[in-house]
């Protein structure tokens, strides 16, 4: 979980200052903000699909290539959109541990672990929660800053990859062209050639 997005929802409040219903509120938004992104998830993978539809017909190679390289293009913003899906996921997750904190403030007293939670700040009551300590959490930290640094230089081989991944497809699409099973071939495709990336 990165730091940043929890705190530009919360700022700088500790646990004690965040009210049930301004968490509420925000696992409504980040609810709504899901939904978008499935919402728009479905209808680029009915894009996907029926680009391949129309490649299979496509008589020419040349435009076969032009609607390959379309659907890649597409596949790439799923991609994305997944990405933003699992973060958002994980943000709900985080609102919701902490509306429980908040629900249960009583039980916590009792337990005589209020004191310590009400002065923590969202991130270091969900690296609590998460079983992190400080320090692990800064390496995680450097190791995305290193792995960063190190994929600067990977454009370069992105184009190879890229064409590949295009003659794949239109590869599948003459396969589908071929033997008329236009569904199995797209399915086959998304596994072999768009894997989601989870």
């Amino acid at each position: 979980m990165r730091e940043s997005i929890l705190e530009k929802i919360f700022g700088k409040k500790t646990v004690k200052d965040i009210a049930p219903d301004e968490l509420s509120t925000e696992k409504i938004e980040l609810s709504e903000k899901e939904k978008r992104i499935v919402s728009r998830i479905e209808r680029l993978e009915e894009q996907k699909a029926k680009l391949f539809k129309e490649g299979v017909a496509e008589p020419s190679k040349r435009r076969k290539g032009i609607t390959a390289r379309k659907i890649k293009e597409i596949d790439e913003r799923v991609k994305e959109l997944d990405r933003d899906h699992r973060e958002t996921s994980k943000m709900i997750r985080t609102v919701d541990r902490l509306k429980r904190v908040r629900e249960r403030e009583d039980r916590l007293k009792e337990k005589g672990l209020w004191g310590t939670i009400a002065r923590m700040t969202p991130v270091e009551l969900d690296r609590y929660l998460l079983g992190e300590t400080v320090a692990r959490a800064g390496e995680e930290k450097r190791i995305g800053e290193i792995l960063g640094v190190l994929e600067e230089g990977a454009e370069s081989y992105e184009g190879l990859e890229e064409e590949e991944d295009i003659k794949k497809i239109i590869e599948k699409m003459e396969e589908a062209g071929e033997s008329g099973e236009i569904e199995e071939k797209y399915e086959e495709l998304d596994k072999e050639v768009l894997k989601e990336e989870f």
